[in-house]
């Protein structure tokens, strides 16, 4: 009897010390590039954030081929949203249109429709697309490092397929930033070079683990050869057997200059039935360089992980031991939709659970480490972090929808703690007209003593008819740091779109961003015009911006060009 009393007084102090926390949501609707530099400036995203979300908006996910792990790093999108997505592919569904998606994707569509491809497969014995995006300022930059420019190329033929990337940004050379050759089938899949992908979900093997190229030199042999920042670089392989078991394996191996890493991993799942899966990782990985002895990094683990349902509820959980003594652990509760899509996580760590080869995908709290400024990293989990997420999505009415995401952490080591709770409603008037609202309230600090951040976010949209799309959003923070430190901002856009023919359409949008801050950054004009000519397998948008900037005289011109082809 003492032991289940302990294990409810644990429980209630895990559960208590959430209610007093702050990982970053962040929801907000990103339909340009423009939207989320104006996000990064605001502090809404850190800058490893920012530089995620504009590559995902350049090179998009394909819907009905790509991994769709990929559109996790959209703040307000999680498993659970993706997981029904993987479940219609996986019975053979291809998705032909938006209207498709929007029928199956649970959370808000507008979220992630700036950053997918819906490309039905065609008879042809190659299937791909080519995309290429372009941007240059004229006069006043207001971006550091341009021009810029990205492409993609990637092609699909029966069970194979290949992906490539790359960017050329300011003065450096083109530089490939992804790079795959992929072999897939019911059964099997094999995939070399960069991959998206984990074993157990997440706690001993991610995918952010390849060696930083932002100081290499300009060599094009360089950054052709080598892997972008962020990405898995090697072989990850998974086999089906008997229904019953499934394999995985992940192996690489990265070298600049004098600094090496590798890293092993093994993953072996049993499906008991269709409502017990387990599963074991064994994971093996090493950072060195070869001027510094004392920052080799030297470590192996393993983790237990596994999904229960149980009256119409599923329980995720994993526990993982590194060769330190340190562990971490994680358990994602999603009780019966009856109630309502609601999700509870909560995680917890060992003071000195720091992993080598992490992505955050548990807890999203990593911090980055650079040992004495080398030119590699590793993410390091909040020491002693309790923390927990909920999410909870339900109906009061036919045309309301109400999103509540609640994230908390508590770091008893250090006193840190804070929360965040955002709110949101959708409203559709008709099938053509609806308005969006959301509130978020960020707290953090030390103790009982903490910083504030307010956000309320409007977004109307209507659509007239065929031809006529507009939309109007209003963005308004403010951030109460100290007493002495308070920081307004607002941020206005209006858009209209006119298709003049179902190939031809034309964008005008006006954005106001203006605070009560003397920062010569923030408060603008800009006006943007951008034709639009799209089919059913090729578009391509330019668009113009004029934006001037309160402090300064001159007007500055910012061209963008996003092509896309497929075939």
């Amino acid at each position: 009897m003492r032991k289940k009393v302990n294990f409810h007084f644990a429980f209630l102090l895990v559960l208590f010390l959430k209610l007093a926390s702050a990982q970053n949501i962040s929801v907000n609707y990103y339909s340009s590039i423009d939207d989320i530099y104006a996000s990064f400036e605001v502090g809404d995203l850190t800058y490893e954030q920012y530089t995620d979300l504009v590559s995902l908006f350049e090179s998009k996910v394909d819907i009905n081929y790509d991994n769709l792990q990929r559109l996790l790093i959209i703040p307000g999108v999680n498993s659970n949203d993706i997981a029904p997505l993987k479940k219609k592919r996986n019975e053979g569904v291809i998705f032909k249109n938006s209207k498709q998606v929007a029928n199956v994707f649970p959370n808000d569509i507008e979220l992630i429709s700036p950053f997918i491809d819906i490309i039905p497969k065609r008879d042809l014995g190659i299937n791909g697309n080519f995309r290429i995006y372009t941007r240059y300022n004229f006069i006043a930059p207001a971006l550091s490092n341009d021009p810029y420019h990205s492409g993609r190329l990637e092609l699909r033929w029966s069970d194979f397929s290949m992906d490539y990337r790359f960017k050329q940004q300011a003065d450096l050379e083109l530089q490939t930033t992804y790079r795959n050759a992929r072999y897939r089938t019911n059964d099997v899949e094999i995939v070399l070079g960069n991959y998206d992908a984990h074993l157990g979900y997440g706690l001993l093997v991610g995918r952010k683990i390849s060696l930083s190229t932002l100081e290499r030199s300009n060599s094009a042999r360089s950054y052709l050869a080598s892997p972008f920042y962020g990405e898995l670089n090697g072989l990850f392989a998974s086999w089906d057997l008997h229904r019953k078991w499934k394999l995985k394996l992940a192996i690489s191996a990265n070298k600049y200059d004098k600094t090496s890493q590798s890293m092993a991993g093994v993953a072996a799942s049993w499906n008991h039935s269709q409502k017990e899966q387990k599963g074991i990782v064994i994971y093996f990985g090493k950072l060195s360089s070869a001027d510094m002895d004392s920052e080799k990094i030297e470590q192996y683990g393993a983790s237990i992980f596994g999904i229960n349902h149980f009256f119409k509820n599923k329980l995720q959980y994993e526990l993982a031991v590194l060769n330190n003594g340190s562990w971490g652990g994680n358990l994602i509760l999603t009780p019966s939709k009856k109630t309502g899509n609601i999700a509870w996580k909560f995680w917890v760590y060992h003071p000195d659970f720091i992993v080598l080869y992490s992505d955050g995908f548990c807890d999203r709290g990593y911090e980055k480490y650079y040992p004495r400024e080398n030119d590699f990293y590793l993410k390091a989990y909040q020491a002693g972090e309790l923390g927990t997420d909920i999410n909870l999505k339900f109906k009061p009415i036919r045309k309301l929808s109400i999103n509540c995401v609640t994230s908390f952490f508590s770091m008893p080591n250090s006193l840190s703690n804070g929360g965040e709770i955002y709110l949101s409603g959708i409203y559709k008037f008709n099938h053509n007209d609806n308005l969006r609202l959301s509130y978020t309230r960020n707290w953090e600090g030390l103790g009982i003593s903490g910083d504030t951040k307010d956000k309320v976010y409007i977004a109307h949209r209507w659509d007239i008819g065929s031809s006529i799309n507009i939309r109007e959003n209003f963005y308004y923070k403010w951030n109460n740091y100290t007493e002495s430190n308070k920081k307004e901002q607002y941020w206005v856009k209006s858009e209209l779109i006119y298709a003049f023919y179902n190939w031809l359409s034309f964008g005008l949008r006006l954005d106001r961003n203006d605070s009560n801050v003397d920062d010569q950054s923030i408060g603008y004009w800009k006006l943007t015009l951008a034709p639009i000519i799209s089919d059913r397998f090729s578009n391509v948008k330019t668009s113009i911006s004029l934006k001037k900037t309160d402090s300064k005289s001159e007007v500055s011109i910012n061209a963008k060009v996003n092509l896309r082809i497929s075939w």
